[in-house]
């Protein structure tokens, strides 16, 4: 699960390589995207791992490399009922939801894919 109650509403700087593909990263902190390379191609984390991880993703445009199509995800999540599978918040492992501690990303443009699709009832999107 990616720690997104250390973002807040800090600015993110980018680690560059190529000016043009980069890796985001908190400002006066290294990239994390390397570490987390194992969910560029996890449904739940594709869509924010491609905005956040482009290089550590091969996700660069213009640039010949072989992107993989996301896979279903290996993360533990249950829903905490099925009926309401579109308004709910998903849960770990630990059977906890960590929803309401992150609950300011939910408008915030590089978090909003992934908070619709974990937090969809704090978000309230449903």
């Amino acid at each position: 699960m990616l720690n997104l109650s250390n973002v807040k509403n800090r600015e993110l700087s980018v680690t560059t390589i190529n000016p043009t593909c980069v890796d985001y990263n908190i400002p006066g902190r290294l990239s994390d995207c390397p570490s987390r390379a194992y969910l560029c191609n996890d449904t739940i984390y594709y869509t924010i791992m491609t905005k956040l991880c482009p290089r550590t993703c091969n996700r660069c445009p213009g640039e010949a490399s072989t992107i993989q199509p996301p896979v279903p995800s290996k993360s533990r999540f249950r829903f905490q009922n099925l009926k309401k599978f579109h308004c709910s918040d998903r849960v770990g492992a630990n059977g906890q939801s960590n929803c309401a501690s992150v609950a300011h990303l939910c408008q915030n443009f590089l978090y909003i894919n992934v908070m619709k699709e974990q937090c969809a009832r704090t978000c309230k999107f449903c």
